[in-house]
């Protein structure tokens, strides 16, 4: 009987992740955090004294994910707009961005490639 009670535990950890996201959810709709987020944040309060966690993000290596903001749209978005016949890989080298990123961008601007041959 005494297996069971870690069982449970872990069951009711589990639907008290599940209840703040939903709460979350009421108040947030569609912009709200993913559930794995809110099962973070529960384990890091559980190592924190009461009102000291801090949940912002953290610095990480590797390529910012700020390469689809608006700059780097307009650049793409200029780039097209000068050379209608410009592929991705040229965007690519000339902005330095991957190439991902790229066909991002050029949806997100509502343009479609075409292929001409």
């Amino acid at each position: 009987m005494a297996g069971r009670i870690p069982a449970m535990c872990t069951r009711l950890k589990q639907r008290t992740v599940i209840e703040i996201y939903r709460r979350l959810q009421a108040v947030y709709g569609a912009e709200t955090i993913d559930r794995s987020t809110v099962s973070r944040w529960a384990i890091k309060s559980r190592n924190s004294e009461p009102g000291q966690l801090n949940i912002s993000d953290e610095q990480r290596r590797g390529r910012p994910i700020s390469d689809s903001d608006d700059e780097h749209c307009s650049r793409v978005d200029n780039l097209i707009q000068s050379d209608r016949r410009i592929t991705q890989q040229r965007i690519v080298d000339a902005l330095g961005i991957s190439k991902e990123k790229v066909g991002f961008i050029i949806q997100k601007l509502g343009y479609r490639k075409i292929c001409a041959g």
